[in-house]
């Protein structure tokens, strides 16, 4: 990272799930971030997933709780013209990402975020993208 440049990360679903759920290894990876003063984002499809499962379990109180606290980038056009770019590049290497994974992918690089806080190994296809694994 160029010295003076925000440290951004995108959490996938699966990390703030299991955030939520204080599951150890992410734990680590929070006191990392908070270490690097990290500025923490998720995207409108993140959103849509982890408020899915939370209203399943009746927990949309403290789902909506925790996510006044990351700012949601949306899925605008420039997402949707990163995520198609994404996604063409990757059907050239027969390499697709499933349709969510994409769009966050490419909101993420729209956004020029290129930390994504995830142990979906289908983003490691993305080589523009860190993966920071927990």
């Amino acid at each position: 990272m160029e010295e003076g440049l925000a440290y951004r990360v995108v959490l996938d679903t699966a990390f703030m799930v299991d955030l939520l759920r204080k599951k150890g290894g992410c734990l680590r990876v929070t006191e990392e971030l908070e270490g690097r003063n990290a500025e923490l984002y998720t995207t409108a499809i993140n959103v849509y997933e982890l408020r899915l499962g939370a209203l399943k379990l009746s927990k949309v109180r403290e789902t909506d709780s925790f996510l006044k606290d990351v700012e949601v980038l949306p899925v605008d056009l420039a997402a949707s013209v990163a995520t198609s770019n994404l996604q063409y590049e990757l059907s050239l290497k027969g390499r697709l990402l499933e349709h969510r994974d994409a769009l966050i992918a490419g909101t993420a690089i729209a956004n020029n975020v290129m930390t994504i806080v995830s142990n979906d190994i289908d983003f490691k296809r993305v080589g523009k993208i860190e993966i920071l694994t927990y």
